[in-house]
């Protein structure tokens, strides 16, 4: 059990590591589009300077897609979706009414990612984040990140949700680009779960 925990902590702080490099390259760019660096050759500092190119915009299609794909009646898959731009983790923050749902059980998907995090401090209150990262090979497409096992605590319709603020957000779901590390997560689709009859 010690071990299991040293795991985690590992994993954990791999992640907090991830997500402050992926916060400092996105601070640096913003503050290299905003000045002009100075040519310096021959330990000299030249009369030009150089402008650095921004980044293309990337068109809607490129960007990505976290969801979920109903299983059965009590499964589901959280998937998402790059159809152009391989993917080198995600970042799900899972939102559901924890007096409607109960996820019971988080499995990853080891042939997506060779490392998986999950924080469920916040279960009680209907959030838990999901952290998935080191691809096993290069990730376009549709691909499963977990499995989620749901206990129904009443015959109610419920969805389950994925916090977005917006593209290039760091604190709420992002699919981080395997290329430059940007967050190319475009939308979220949420699941209704219809418990009601």
């Amino acid at each position: 059990m010690n071990n299991r925990n040293h795991d985690f902590g590992f994993s954990y702080f791999l992640t907090v590591c991830l997500l402050a490099l992926i916060v400092m390259a996105e601070t640096l760019v913003i503050i290299s589009q905003q000045i002009n660096l100075p040519i310096v050759g021959n330990n000299q500092v030249g009369q030009g300077t150089v402008t650095p190119t921004p980044l293309p915009i990337r068109s809607a299609d490129s960007l990505g897609t976290l969801s979920f794909v109903l299983v059965n009646q009590n499964q589901v898959k959280l998937v998402f979706n790059s159809p152009k731009i391989p993917v080198g983790g995600v970042d799900a923050v899972l939102l559901f009414d924890p007096k409607a749902v109960k996820i019971s059980k988080i499995t990853p998907d080891k042939n997506v990612f060779t490392q998986f995090a999950v924080n469920d401090k916040q279960a009680l209150a209907g959030r838990i984040k999901i952290t998935a990262y080191y691809p096993q090979r290069q990730l376009t497409g549709t691909q499963t990140v977990a499995v989620l096992d749901l206990q129904f605590l009443q015959k109610i319709s419920t969805s389950l949700r994925l916090e977005f603020k917006g593209e290039q957000q760091t604190i709420d779901s992002n699919l981080v680009s395997q290329i430059d590390q940007r967050d190319i997560l475009g939308k979220v689709i949420p699941l209704i779960l219809n418990q009601a009859q």
